[in-house]
């Protein structure tokens, strides 16, 4: 297993996509690679988090594990705001900007507690492996 040792984001805060330079330390993963080769990143949940999470939803953490438990979602927070309406009236009275604002760093979970909604299975998108390009060398 490789651990992540560095995450910049390569393109401006103002830009519609996003882009990451992801540092990964591979030097105890037993990995033969060639510059070129692609890495497979296949995530998991924390198991603290998602016994977390299946508390606070009711949902077994084997229903969870696949899920992508942290990330919440515009259909998500969609979904919170029709069942919450203090979430709702807080985000009616906020700019798009101000929207984006108050969701950084926020996760599934802070909603789930502040607004003690009880969301399907189906609300909680699908975890999903990435394919990253390696440009380093082994010699790095």
């Amino acid at each position: 297993m490789a651990r992540l040792t560095g995450n910049r984001r390569l393109n401006k805060s103002r830009s519609e996509k996003e882009t990451r330079h992801l540092v990964y330390n591979l030097g105890e993963a037993g990995l033969d690679y060639k510059p070129g080769d692609t890495l497979g990143i296949w995530p998991e949940n924390a198991p603290a988090l998602l016994a977390e999470i299946a508390r606070l939803t009711g949902l077994s953490p084997e229903s969870l594990a696949k899920r992508d438990i942290t990330r919440l979602t515009p259909p998500l927070l969609s979904f919170c705001s029709m069942r919450a309406p203090a979430l709702a009236a807080l985000l009616a009275e906020q700019s798009e900007a101000n929207q984006q604002a108050w969701l950084w760093g926020r996760q599934i979970r802070d909603v789930l507690e502040t607004y003690s909604i009880v969301i399907p299975i189906k609300s909680v998108t699908l975890l999903i492996h990435r394919g990253i390009f390696l440009r380093s060398s082994v010699a790095v």
